[in-house]
């Protein structure tokens, strides 16, 4: 697990390097991380999907405490944890106001690089959790196992009300968002619909939330154009 959390800080390192010291796109320098180390676990594994792992694992995965399942309290737990950091913390406020306007950030003193390395960072930390959750939960892993949530995971991001562009989103809305796309897969699962048709139904959402976004800054927009005459 010690080796998991330090792979994965390591691709947050060098996500947050590209992205704050070389000015790569963010979404261009996690895909392009992504990619790479998909390419080198490839080459690890050859393809193969491996299984045989601690009990400790699969106990993080599949155990129960008080009749609740583990991955619930780690849930709740990480969850409050997020929240104090980014709604009561220097560091959340650097990172919200870094998103909302790059520019005005690196004038206010704030250290841009830093904060882009130190978000990277904690998402890489949620990241792992999440992946020894997943592993123990299926005991197994294969290098493919991440595409099938990639999607799932920009969708919950945009039903949250997080800004692609940055600087907007709440902790409250993510939860909401998560709770929503899971009775809406388990409803899928149950009328056992076919995979292709969910992921369909999961690209067509998030168009769907874009338009509305789209139209609904278009609205403040003239609202303020009016208001202003």
């Amino acid at each position: 697990m010690t080796m998991g959390i330090l792979a994965a800080m390591g691709a947050g390192l060098l996500s947050g390097f590209l992205t704050g010291y070389l000015r790569v796109p963010d979404m261009l320098a996690t895909l392009g991380t992504m990619t790479l180390l998909n390419g080198v676990n490839i080459v690890l594994t050859k393809g193969y999907t491996l299984t045989g792992f601690p009990k400790s694992l699969i106990t993080i995965g599949n155990g129960l405490f008080l009749g609740i399942p583990i991955p619930f309290y780690i849930f709740v737990i990480f969850t409050f944890i997020l929240y104090i950091i980014l709604d009561k913390t220097t560091f959340g406020y650097s990172l919200y106001m870094l998103g909302s306007n790059y520019t005005a950030a690196k004038f206010s003193n704030i250290d841009t690089k830093s904060i882009i390395l130190k978000g990277f960072l904690l998402s890489s930390l949620f990241s792992a959790i999440t992946a020894f959750i997943m592993i123990g939960q299926l005991n197994s892993v294969k290098a493919n196992y991440v595409e099938s949530y990639l999607l799932v995971s920009i969708l919950a991001c945009f039903l949250g009300g997080v800004d692609p562009s940055g600087g907007v989103g709440k902790v409250s809305g993510m939860v909401v968002s998560v709770v929503i796309l899971q009775v809406i897969s388990s409803g899928v699962n149950l009328l056992r619909m076919d995979p292709f048709f969910i992921r369909a139904m999961w690209g067509f959402i998030i168009i769907a939330v874009l338009a509305i976004n789209y139209f609904n800054e278009k609205s403040k927009s003239r609202k303020k154009a009016i208001s202003s005459h």
